[in-house]
């Protein structure tokens, strides 16, 4: 007997997916864990990182917020993501204003960066008039 004296429409019944609880769950190195929601949203507001690195923090350290913290900041500076952040305070003071008219209208972009090298580059020239259009 191929089913069990079963017919294949009454194992259909058997293979029904199961509703999701209100945790998020995963299986990893062969122990359940459940990711505390909680905790992954403390973890997303204090670091700002992405929802799957912060959940992916957490499935690491077993829902130790400071030990993923801690990852996270490491990760961070290897991939670069605070880099951003290091050039936030640099001033601006060099770059173009462009104006361009067309038919009793008018469009004025000012485009800056840091050296004035920069400015006279091709390449930023091309990007503004790009941006201009």
């Amino acid at each position: 007997m191929l089913w069990g004296g079963r017919s294949p429409r009454n194992l259909k019944i058997v293979w029904k997916p199961i509703k999701s609880t209100t945790r998020r769950q995963s299986f990893v190195l062969g122990k359940f864990r459940v990711l505390e929601k909680s905790a992954l949203a403390k973890l997303r507001k204090s670091t700002g990182y992405s929802f799957s690195k912060c959940k992916e923090a957490l499935e690491k350290h077993s829902n130790d917020c400071k030990q993923a913290e801690q990852w996270l900041r490491a990760e961070a500076q290897t991939h670069g993501w605070e880099k951003a952040t290091k050039l936030h305070g640099r001033t601006t003071a060099q770059g173009l204003i462009s104006v361009l008219t067309d038919s009793g209208n008018a469009v004025m972009v000012e485009t800056n960066c840091e050296a004035d090298f920069v400015s006279r580059n091709k390449k930023f020239v091309s990007c503004v008039s790009i941006l201009l259009v």
